[in-house]
């Protein structure tokens, strides 16, 4: 194989004979760097120029004196035919993994999707067990409350039905005790005018008074007769 003067500005390696590719700008490069970098940009990696694959030319050939059987090999039609069956059959394996990273891809995709799919669908059913159990207590709740006012209305019912004796009872004893109350005063005063007066006794002063005068009495009676 001849080796050319000049690298490649893609991979910065040498010029090979059997691996060189050229743009209609005529700038040249290795046929899987050009490839390549035309697959992310559409433009020379030396001048910017626009192009795409359709403007490449595949392989330029070159002729060694010291080597003209292997140039004239590769230069021969079937050479070349093979040539272009190993570069299309390496480009179909270059496809062929990319669409096996973007299968890939997608299967990781999809199971990524399956299993969040999975975990909101447990979400969704924790969610709807809490439910349920608010609900059960929410309907135990308002049973037991139901229960509480009915027993409150029987017991106001109750309170209702023996309230009223009592405070008819307690009226009645009510009354009975102030007419004995009010009953008491004439008795004693009825009391007081039946029974004899007490004599009651006078103090001893009054008394003394009571014999000078008697005595006064009886001098004055005696002077006059």
């Amino acid at each position: 194989m001849i080796e050319i003067r000049g690298k490649c500005v893609i991979c910065t390696q040498r010029f090979l004979t059997h691996n060189i590719s050229a743009l209609h700008c005529g700038h040249i490069f290795h046929y899987d760097c050009i490839m390549q970098w035309l697959r992310c940009s559409l433009t020379c990696p030396t001048c910017r120029a626009f192009c795409d694959t359709s403007q490449i030319v595949n392989h330029l050939f070159f002729d060694d004196p010291d080597e003209h059987n292997d140039s004239s090999l590769l230069a021969s039609p079937t050479s070349q035919r093979l040539h272009f069956a190993e570069e299309a059959i390496r480009e179909l394996k270059n496809s062929l993994h990319r669409k096996e990273e973007e299968v890939r891809y997608l299967k990781d995709s999809h199971a990524l999707a399956k299993i969040m799919a999975e975990r909101e669908s447990l979400k969704n059913a924790q969610l709807s067990k809490e439910n349920a159990l608010l609900n059960a207590k929410n309907k135990e709740m308002e049973r037991k409350l139901e229960t509480a006012k009915r027993r409150q209305r029987e017991l106001r019912d109750l309170c209702d039905v023996w309230e009223k004796p009592l405070k008819e009872r307690l009226r009645a004893r009510n009354n009975a005790t102030t007419s004995r109350v009010m009953e008491k005063p004439r008795e004693n005063a009825d009391s007081r005018d039946v029974l004899p007066k007490r004599r009651t006794r006078r103090p001893l002063a009054d008394r003394k008074n009571g014999c000078q005068e008697d005595a006064n009495l009886s001098d004055s009676k005696e002077e006059e007769q």
